[in-house]
């Protein structure tokens, strides 16, 4: 990781992601709901699944794969 990178990431101001909390991804437009919060290996993951699919699939992303992903919260 480059020097750059971790001063961007300590910059910026997130608010932690929350159980029921809806996000809109700025990449994909997709719409999430996060449904459940996981520590695996002492890393926070949530289970969500995609707004408006016609099937209900729940997948696994970590904290930081939704940063990554600039999944903000949905207003």
């Amino acid at each position: 990781m480059l020097l750059q990178d971790i001063f961007k990431s300590l910059s910026k101001k997130t608010e932690p992601y929350k159980v029921g909390q809806k996000l809109k991804s700025c990449k994909s437009r997709n719409v999430i709901l996060l449904k459940r919060e996981v520590y695996i290996s002492g890393i926070k993951h949530f289970t969500f699944s995609i707004e408006n699919e016609p099937w209900k699939n729940t997948e696994l992303l970590s904290e930081h794969g939704l940063r990554e992903k600039e999944y903000l919260p949905f207003k």
